[in-house]
């Protein structure tokens, strides 16, 4: 069983500038990020249309936005998704931008964001097999977990003719939670390892088939099944 220690968390929000000024751009981040700034583009132009509609002032361009219900709280979920992805992606950086925000929903939100950059690139995220669980609040500084579950579906969904399929699974009550995902290629398994060095928290490679690949993640990650 091969350990995979995970970078040590940042200490405070301040960004420290000598570090990040020669840390190199996480790949989730720099696939994650074009997909972040779509969706806040359309929330924005949304939201300048609206804002259009009210300055005419006339009562059809009031009954038009009053039916834009729906699509303003798509708008507003996707602000609330996003600003949680960008404060995940800025901590993975070096900088602490979640501070003390915390989302049980994080993962979730996450992975959907995941699929939709890879679909973007002409790639694929697999369904998960089963429900995707809660984060655990308390667990570490509230992102390196969606960090680690994204990043290693991200080096598991490279071959698109693979049976690309993932489960996040307890394995016991208290125990670790079994990451089962496509075998990432060996050069993408080194690179976790070193996008995870430096802290010891309990993140491991388990098993590895010729087409599979088990990740033990921490109990306290996430909430008890």
């Amino acid at each position: 069983m091969q350990e995979l220690p995970m970078s040590a968390p940042v200490e405070s929000g301040v960004a420290q500038e000598g570090a990040n000024s020669q840390r190199d751009l996480d790949p989730l981040v720099a696939l994650l990020m074009p997909a972040v700034i779509h969706r806040l583009g359309n929330a924005t132009q949304l939201l300048t249309g609206l804002n259009a509609m009210l300055a005419m002032g006339d009562q059809d361009a009031l009954d038009m936005v009053a039916g834009r219900g729906e699509d303003l709280s798509r708008a507003g979920m996707h602000s609330i998704h996003m600003g949680y992805a960008l404060g995940v992606l800025g901590s993975v950086q070096g900088s602490n931008l979640l501070l003390s925000r915390r989302e049980a929903r994080g993962l979730e939100w996450m992975v959907e964001l995941l699929g939709e950059a890879l679909r973007r690139e002409g790639g694929q995220l697999g369904v998960p097999t089963g429900p995707i669980p809660d984060q655990n609040p308390a667990a570490m500084d509230g992102w390196q977990a969606a960090w680690a579950v994204c990043r290693i579906l991200l080096a598991g969904a490279t071959d698109s003719t693979a049976d690309q399929s993932w489960s996040l699974q307890q394995s016991a009550a208290g125990g670790p939670w079994l990451l089962d995902v496509p075998r990432p290629h060996p050069d993408d398994l080194e690179q976790l390892a070193m996008a995870f060095e430096g802290q010891t928290c309990g993140l491991l490679l388990g098993t590895c088939s010729e087409a599979r690949a088990t990740f033990e993640l921490p109990a306290d990650w996430f909430r008890q099944a």
